[in-house]
């Protein structure tokens, strides 16, 4: 390069960082790990801080991986992320449709890239069960693909409990105890949510209000042991289908994303019109390990969700080989 006077200027010797100087920088960091967390943090918060910026140029999804919990949506979402004409979201699972109230439609635009010409999705396992978000996601983003990907209910709810236990969530009881108290516990939310909303929803309450309510109602959440209500697929199917045609839709197996993971992404990437890709590295991801479920339990609930199963069959004209 040449300067203004037309004299050529002496390379500047570019400034390389020894390798053992940054290994000792990342040990330091490691021996502290409170200034890293406060590092991280404010990375984080920066990064964040420049898609809320930019949030009016990101784009909306333009496929959503609706559920079910526990039933591979995380490893299916980074297989399908994989193909070249598909951009993952810098959040998997924002849950912006099942809890708007807690975040604005900028903020979850902030979760997906700028406007280009890649595909872009998410995958939050609340929607599935959730009696508002089809309607909320249909007004946002009517244009929209679906996917639901199903587990065997009866092992699903299995992985559930053992989900929560995990989280601490259910510590004190077996799954037998979980299964037989979810039905009370379901009720006692519903008049605890009903009358916290009388109180401090109701006409006229002002919006601190509104806000302490949501942020009860996130407290008290009945996720976390819904154990046999998320397994009940044909519930939950019907009412996406009431506000999303089927041909917006596709319902995939766990147990055929086991068997054929290539045949099952093919029929996501047809779905989504990116062309073919074949996927090379296969991972199974966030995989708990257990016990084996008690037999005569495992009985019981595969009696219990026949006749859901059956009616799942009946809506979707094809057959799971479920127990």
């Amino acid at each position: 390069m040449r300067d203004r006077s037309g004299n050529r200027r002496p390379n500047r010797p570019t400034l390389q960082r020894d390798p053992v100087e940054a290994l000792n920088a990342r040990g330091w960091l490691g021996r502290h790990p409170r200034l890293f967390r406060i590092c991280r943090t404010y990375s984080i918060y920066r990064r964040r801080k420049f898609r809320a910026i930019t949030s009016p140029l990101r784009k909306l999804p333009d496929f959503v991986i609706i559920g079910a919990a526990k039933s591979g949506t995380t490893s299916l979402y980074d297989l399908v992320t994989k193909h070249p004409r598909i951009k993952p979201a810098y959040t998997k699972e924002p849950f912006y449709f099942s809890s708007p109230e807690k975040f604005s439609l900028l903020y979850y635009k902030t979760n997906f890239p700028i406007v280009g010409k890649r595909l872009t999705g998410e995958a939050s396992t609340s929607y599935l069960p959730s009696a508002e978000a089809p309607a909320r996601m249909k007004a946002t983003i009517p244009d929209a693909k679906l996917i639901a990907i199903l587990r065997n209910p009866v092992d699903r709810a299995y992985s559930h409990y053992h989900f929560a236990r995990r989280r601490n969530a259910d510590a004190g009881a077996t799954f037998e105890e979980a299964l037989n108290l979810e039905e009370p516990r379901q009720k006692r939310y519903a008049e605890t949510v009903s009358e916290l909303k009388s109180i401090l929803y109701g006409n006229g309450a002002p919006s601190g209000q509104r806000d302490l309510y949501q942020l009860i109602r996130d407290s008290i959440d009945d996720s976390w042991h819904s154990y046999l209500r998320y397994g009940r697929y044909a519930d939950h199917l019907e009412n996406w289908f009431r506000h999303y045609g089927r041909d917006r839709f596709l319902v995939l197996s766990t147990e055929d994303l086991e068997r054929d993971r290539q045949g099952t992404l093919d029929q996501v990437f047809d779905l989504l019109g990116v062309g073919p890709f074949r996927v090379q590295d296969f991972k199974r991801l966030n995989v708990g390990r257990y016990a084996k479920m008690r037999e005569d339990t495992r009985r019981e609930l595969v009696e219990y969700f026949r006749p859901h199963n059956e009616r799942l069959y009946g809506l979707l004209n094809r057959r799971f080989d479920w127990d």
